[in-house]
């Protein structure tokens, strides 16, 4: 079994990842220490100005998956970030949204149904090389993406904990897709918080994935976006955001997949059932008629 680590920039003027370190190792060291292998340099693809290329990767992607290797693919890129999102419903693998601006930011903010995209913070410039227009930049969430993307890929332990759940939600939406989760930490590996921020050093979970409730989300509220993205800065290097209850269950049914091939059917069983509730019509039929 191969553990691919599929990392994908969306424009050359990308920053990319060649200055991440995860601790004080470079992250290509930190890679291959465990066991991982990966595009290097990284994937270029634009859903807006490539999108047949994007449906080609995917393709190759999933033929991996289907060979019964690991995928988790970390896409960045800026302005409205739609790659994560769109290419999640071509594939069953998780994608992590690697945002360079706070526009991009936005891309973990998808409808509820089979994207289901986790999601960083922003790692702004720091200060310029002295003598150049060149920038230095930040490279904590960056290296927050990596990290989770290499403990998804090695991840054993198929246990998962709710460790907030204010309204109940998550809970109903992770047994709906057939998710054992126990409520509180119990030491699994992958835990799951809705609602309400796990703020303890104490017994941190392995990955985390988090969303916030519909009393702190508001995306009519202007604030919302800034206060949502300045959470990054004082989580844990765990921590993957998603937008609302079903996206986290969907995400971490991708999670699981990984361990439990047989999962992923769920996830292209959900797409074809929305591609069968919806009628197919014959547009150029309809005009002539017309």
């Amino acid at each position: 079994m191969k553990k691919i680590l599929y990392l994908v920039k969306a424009s050359k003027k990308d920053i990319g990842f060649d200055d991440v370190k995860i601790g004080d190792v470079p992250y290509r060291d930190y890679m291959k220490e465990r066991g991982i292998i990966f595009p290097d340099p990284e994937v270029l693809q634009s859903c807006h100005r490539t999108p047949e290329l994007v449906e080609h990767y995917s393709g190759q992607m999933q033929a991996q998956i289907k060979k019964g290797n690991r995928v988790v693919g970390v896409s960045q890129g800026g302005l409205y970030f739609g790659l994560p999102s769109i290419q999640s419903t071509q594939v069953t693998f998780p994608i992590i949204s690697d945002p360079t601006d706070l526009v991009a930011y936005q891309g973990f903010l998808v409808p509820s149904g089979t994207p289901g995209v986790g999601g960083v913070g922003v790692d702004y410039p720091v200060h310029r090389v002295e003598g150049s227009d060149e920038q230095v930049y930040a490279t904590a969430q960056r290296g927050k993406a990596l990290l989770m993307a290499e403990r998804m890929l090695n991840l054993e332990d198929t246990s998962v904990d709710l460790l907030f759940d204010v309204e109940d939600k998550a809970h109903k939406e992770l047994t709906k897709l057939g998710i054992e989760a126990h409520k509180g930490f119990s030491g699994a590996r992958l835990a799951v918080s809705h609602g309400k921020h796990y703020d303890s050093e104490r017994d941190y979970p392995h990955i985390l994935l988090w969303a916030d409730g519909p009393q702190i989300e508001n995306l009519d509220r202007a604030r919302y976006i800034d206060e949502s993205h300045r959470r990054h800065n004082f989580q844990t290097p765990t921590g993957l955001q998603c937008r609302g209850p079903a996206n986290l269950a969907v995400y971490t049914l991708r999670i699981l997949s990984l361990q439990r091939p047989e999962l992923g059917k769920k996830i292209t069983d959900m797409v074809q059932k929305d591609i069968d509730d919806v009628p197919k019509r014959d547009l150029e039929k309809e005009l002539e008629a017309m």
